[in-house]
């Protein structure tokens, strides 16, 4: 799953990402972060065995509001298998 977190000024964006794994085999992870505009933001490759996280940090985030809907994608790759998730 997908937790979001702000700090007190809303200057910095904290993006976690836990990952659970249905084989046992440590497996490569790639995760990219993209803003409205679908520039990359961050991104990063980890080995996961089993169970792991991965961790962003969004300087100056695009904050979501009902006049300015913005949603960042996250986009998971696990060999040929590629997971979406709005944030």
């Amino acid at each position: 799953y997908v937790r979001t977190a702000l700090n007190e000024q809303y200057s910095e964006g904290t993006l976690t990402c836990e990952v659970d794994m249905s084989a046992a085999a440590a497996s490569d992870i790639k995760a990219v972060l993209k803003d409205i505009h679908g520039e990359i933001v961050t991104a990063q490759t980890v080995r996961i065995t089993n169970k792991g996280s991965i961790e962003f940090k969004v300087d100056a985030p695009e904050l979501w509001s009902a006049e300015t809907p913005n949603l960042y994608e996250l986009f998971l790759y696990q060999g040929d298998e590629v997971i979406l998730q709005r944030v």
